[in-house]
């Protein structure tokens, strides 16, 4: 193994295993293979918050140390501000007293001041850092409608984003649309980051791809054409879309929306199901990750929308165990992202325009009527996600990045 060490930087790690803790941990065990893996986290505040994990352990050849924050409840801002800033000044500290030069720091954009912490410490310690886009950063804020565009904030915020940027030495996104809006930021001029592409992965070994009359859920729904929400309920999500689609769709009974997951606006989502008496729309609540083949295989067409003005700011990660599971996917977002590359360059579904609710309607009435071309999407889904977006092969391209940006620093 190399001398020099990859310190993965992420609240999340296990036993938290909720979206960034899942892929981090994985990310941190295959690189540990390979060369020397520290990992700097927090205790669990996710799923597993109240799961009280050793302060330092060595888990699948990982080294863990979990730095001291709070671990209030992530459901309230103030409690989730105070999480994030224990959290960095802890990570702060650490990385002071622990980065050495040569030293490589894998951090992720969650929470959203992590890479300044990180940068200022790889900065005056000589390492180097390799900074992991899920969500850019302030595009997100603007997009979800918490702060605007053009105030003084949102010029702040890009000024430190651009900073951060030119001070890696890879950025890695998960699209390629991404990869174009960091190219911008940081403009031609820049010698440095090196951006590369490397997609989320989809568990092409734990979900399997079921026929739907093989799948024992929701027996009540049985005999309906079943169009899936799987995930986040947020800001993000273009929930008023589905609705007006759905109740385009009303007369036609045999349709249904049903809705698996949780988020900030699952109480409006409900609220408003109930207000307009959509009786074709089924709010589930979450369920665990370790029944994804049972939901994902209970639908006929998986549904990821997303709301206008996300165009190389977010990718939807559940459109990979969409295709795990062998479902066609109906994407509603902006054109030129990369849910709408895939589907589009690979056959496996319908694209609609962000805020397209007739669309929408319209694409779910064409899959519906045409089960044969279902069946043959959902098929090639699931060859496609074997062969292109397995956590094997994803897994292998961040072996290569670290593996190159460590032998860059030797």
């Amino acid at each position: 193994m190399s001398r020099n060490r990859v310190f993965v930087v992420s609240e999340l790690y296990y036993p938290e295993l909720t979206s960034t803790g899942l892929y981090m941990t994985c990310i941190a065990e295959a690189l540990a293979a390979h060369m020397t893996v520290c990992v700097l986290c927090s205790q669990p505040t996710y799923s597993s918050r109240g799961q009280r994990a050793q302060t330092d352990e060595v888990r699948e050849g990982v080294s863990i140390h979990r730095c001291w924050s709070t671990t209030f409840s992530k459901d309230r801002v103030t409690s989730r501000i105070a999480n994030m800033v224990t959290f960095s000044v802890s990570v702060l500290f650490e990385g002071l007293r622990r980065f050495r030069k040569g030293d490589v720091a894998l951090v992720v954009t969650n929470p959203p001041v992590l890479p300044f912490i990180v940068g200022l410490a790889a900065a005056v310690r000589g390492a180097q850092i390799v900074l992991k886009i899920d969500d850019v950063y302030p595009d997100i804020l603007f997009a979800t409608g918490f702060t605007r565009s053009t105030s003084r904030l949102a010029k702040l915020l890009r000024w430190a984003s651009r900073r951060i940027l030119l001070r890696c030495e890879k950025v890695v996104v998960i699209g390629r649309d991404m990869a174009e809006r960091v190219r911008e930021r940081v403009g031609g001029d820049a010698a440095r980051p090196s951006v590369v592409v490397i997609t989320s992965w989809a568990d092409v070994d734990v979900v399997r791809a079921v026929p739907k009359g093989q799948c024992g859920l929701w027996p009540e729904l049985k005999g309906k054409f079943i169009v899936l929400h799987a995930g986040n309920l947020g800001r993000a999500q273009d929930l008023e879309t589905v609705l007006r689609a759905a109740q385009a769709l009303g007369a036609e009974e045999d349709v249904v929306f049903v809705m698996v997951g949780s988020g900030g606006r699952e109480a409006w989502l409900a609220a408003e199901v109930r207000g307009r008496g959509l009786r074709n729309v089924i709010i589930k609540g979450p369920l665990p990750r370790d029944r994804q083949t049972d939901f994902l295989s209970a639908c006929d067409v998986a549904l990821t929308v997303l709301v206008p003005g996300m165009l190389g700011v977010s990718v939807p990660s559940r459109l990979y165990n969409y295709l795990a599971a062998g479902r066609p996917v109906i994407v509603v977002g902006d054109h030129g992202s990369e849910a709408c590359l895939t589907v589009e360059e690979e056959q496996v579904g319908w694209f609609v325009g962000a805020g397209d609710w007739q669309g929408l309607a319209d694409a779910v009435r064409s899959a519906r009527g045409n089960p044969v071309a279902v069946r043959e999407m959902g098929r090639r889904a699931r060859e496609v996600a074997e062969a292109r977006f397995s956590r094997e092969v994803v897994l292998r391209q961040y072996e290569r990045l670290l593996n190159s940006v460590i032998g860059s620093a030797g």
